[in-house]
């Protein structure tokens, strides 16, 4: 963006930035969060250093003081937080979603692949000016684009901000947010991209003006694009605003494509599940309705219980139809099957409003109630959380240890919106900070409690339900059917190639592969984020072994993991 043919200062971009954003607001707060330069001397115990992180205050009347103050900090990584918030908060803490009372337009964020961050990333736009084609390709088109030095800011700015006067107008901005997010996330699909979930109310960005100090040299942050269109919230009304029919609240709108793929997680859970692999082939003896829209209301159940986003399950539900002979249906058909899906999983669920109201349901779900009751109670535990951490925990799976395997006990997976979260034992959910860590793999903030973390904790655990018909719902279930997927989805010999390429190998009657390549496919391709520690429980819960195996070429040594290469190894595929 260019004033007079020349390029703005670094304050006029700031003072700029925030006059479009918070210009036509009042009588609320914003502020700057400080990621402040290495003093060269600190670090943590993992060695890397230590940075202080401030947050400065400042009333929506001082934002040109606040652009000022920004570009002073030219050390350092400065943000600035997405909501406003009514009051002023601490030096020591960011705003948090609870904290939020409006919101100054629509936001959206997508890396890149650069020379200086996210080159190993092949899931990226290759360049800004894909990033920007994709972002530009939305239904409308954003007013404020900014370069965040190896990112891209996509804004919709408001002519005023939206004020939260109610909390049902403080939901109603969120699901805007999450359906507007989503609508990217499926356009970065469809090119084989992937774009991050950025729709959470404490969101913060970089501030144009300042320094992105995670490139050498340091990267200016700018304002690429101003074509000064500004926005209602209704004018998004179209893809995420609620539509009534018989009691059921139409979900995002999907994509009906006849010529649509079976998706990965379909195939996944074809594997995973047996129930679901049933109603695929309409074997089920246990369905009231057994038609063709009642198989389609099963998939679609499961699906949802999986965590699947709407155009995953709209494509399988083509997929499942083109297998019986079945022409694709409309797209309300599809939006509705999958909306009354997840009312029935999210409807019907005990309302626990405060922290302090969990003893009591925790007793019930451990207690003598029947099952339906203890499912109610387990959704509403979960929505207690969600209000409590900020969170959204679909479900909570635990799987028990099988057999009498020493150091063995239950692992759990968390299933979110668009991801799966393993935990290796209970103790990554009663130690704050490793369960933050494990959120924080998967690029999810949770808000910090500095008191009754116990509380939170025991309520996620008293949440957990075992999968009762599968036997991969135990760990030694899950593993072997990871390690079978890992290997049908790649050949395997004893070759040297494949050894250097980190490929599976044949080796004396077992099939060797290399643990860190087997963590990424879990997470590219299942979809679950597996720290090391789970890794080894599951593999050898699974009956795998571990071994060094020496590069033939730089001969350094990686850990790889063996197992016996038997039929209950190879026969499985994916459909």
């Amino acid at each position: 963006m260019e004033r007079n043919g020349h390029a703005p200062s670094p304050l006029a971009l700031a003072v700029d930035f925030f006059d479009i954003l918070f210009g036509n607001g009042s009588g609320q707060w914003v502020y700057l969060w400080e990621l402040a330069a290495w003093d060269g001397q600190r670090h943590d115990d993992k060695g890397k250093p230590v940075r202080d992180k401030v947050t400065h205050w400042f009333k929506i009347g001082e934002l040109k003081a606040m652009a000022k103050h920004a570009i002073t900090l030219t050390k350092s990584d400065v943000y600035f937080g997405c909501s406003l918030t009514g009051n002023k908060g601490t030096a020591n803490a960011r705003g948090k979603a609870s904290d939020a009372t409006g919101i100054p337009g629509l936001w959206l964020d997508i890396d890149f692949k650069s020379p200086e961050a996210h080159k190993k990333n092949d899931h990226l736009p290759p360049s800004i000016a894909e990033a920007t084609s994709l972002v530009d390709s939305m239904p409308i088109r954003p007013g404020l684009l900014v370069a965040s030095g190896n990112g891209l800011q996509g804004w919709w700015p408001f002519k005023e901000p939206f004020m939260f006067d109610s909390p049902e107008e403080k939901r109603k901005a969120e699901l805007v947010l999450a359906g507007w997010n989503h609508e990217l996330i499926r356009k970065a699909s469809a090119q084989g991209w992937e774009a991050d979930s950025t729709f959470d109310l404490a969101r913060v960005f970089r501030v144009p003006g300042t320094w992105n100090q995670k490139t050498n040299p340091p990267k200016l942050v700018t304002i690429n694009r101003d074509d000064a269109r500004r926005f209602e919230l209704s004018d998004f009304d179209e893809w995420t605003a609620p539509e009534q029919e018989q009691g059921i609240i139409l979900g995002n709108k999907v994509n009906v494509d006849p010529a649509a793929t079976m998706p990965v997680c379909a195939m996944d859970l074809c594997i995973r599940s047996k129930k679901f692999a049933k109603s695929w082939n309409k074997d089920r003896d246990d369905l009231k309705d057994t038609s063709g829209s009642g198989y389609e209301m099963s998939l679609t159940a499961l699906a949802v219980m999986d965590g699947w986003n709407d155009q995953d399950i709209t494509d399988m539900l083509i997929c499942f139809g083109k297998k019986y002979n079945q022409p694709a249906k409309d797209a309300r058909y599809y939006r509705y099957t999958i909306a009354k899906a997840r009312k029935d999983r999210d409807g019907d669920c005990v309302s626990i409003e405060h922290i302090q109201d969990w003893s009591k349901a925790i007793e019930q779900v451990y207690g003598s109630a029947d099952e339906d009751d203890k499912s109610k109670i387990r959704k509403g535990i979960l929505e207690g959380v969600h209000k409590e951490i900020g969170i959204n925990i679909l479900r909570v799976v635990r799987f028990p240890a099988s057999g009498p395997k020493k150091g063995m006990e239950s692992s759990f997976k968390l299933v979110m919106p668009g991801c799966q979260i393993w935990l290796a034992n209970s103790g990554e959910i009663l130690n704050q900070e490793m369960f933050r860590r494990k959120l924080a793999g998967e690029k999810i903030a949770m808000q910090r409690k500095r008191r009754g973390w116990d509380k939170v904790a025991d309520a996620i655990i008293a949440a957990s339900e075992d999968e009762q018909a599968d036997e991969e719902t135990t760990a030694e279930g899950h593993g072997l059917a990871l390690v079978n997927d890992y290997l049908w989805s790649y050949p395997y010999d004893g070759t040297e190639d494949a050894i250097a390429d980190k490929m599976p190998f044949r080796r004396e009657g077992m099939i060797w592969f290399y643990g860190s390549e087997f963590r990424r496919w879990c997470s590219t391709f299942r979809g679950e984020s597996i720290d090391p520690q789970t890794m080894g429980k599951l593999l050898g819960a699974a009956g795998c072994v571990h071994s060094v195996q020496r590069h033939p070429r730089t001969k350094k040594p990686d850990r790889v993991w063996g197992i016996l290469e038997t039929p209950a190894v190879t026969q499985n595929a994916p459909i």
